[in-house]
């Protein structure tokens, strides 16, 4: 009893807090989101090839060449996306208004 009152009272706190954020997501929340969401999957595309290379000819699992990898590959990911943002941000305003 008192484990299926926990899944429902769960179910339903975050539900509600679901629909709130919903609530209050406007466009340019939602394009922000979605731009940090697309360059995290450009990194991880981007990082996992070089990776799949280094894995095949230099660096065992693991190692912190793989490390260093992921680490280089989302650093430049990041600074291109910050580069880009003005690009973004300028268009969405654009949209915005009218």
């Amino acid at each position: 009893f008192w484990n299926q009152l926990e899944v429902k009272s769960l179910y339903y706190i975050c539900s509600i807090n679901l629909l709130d954020f919903l609530k209050a997501m406007n466009k340019k929340t939602l394009v922000g989101v979605s731009y940090v969401s697309a360059w995290v999957i450009v990194w991880g595309t981007i990082g996992s090839l070089v990776d799949f290379y280094f894995l095949q000819n230099t660096y065992l699992p693991g190692s912190l060449g793989q490390f260093s990898t992921f680490i280089i590959t989302a650093l430049l990911s990041s600074i291109i996306a910050a580069k880009r943002t003005d690009l973004i941000s300028t268009s969405n305003s654009i949209v915005l208004e009218k």
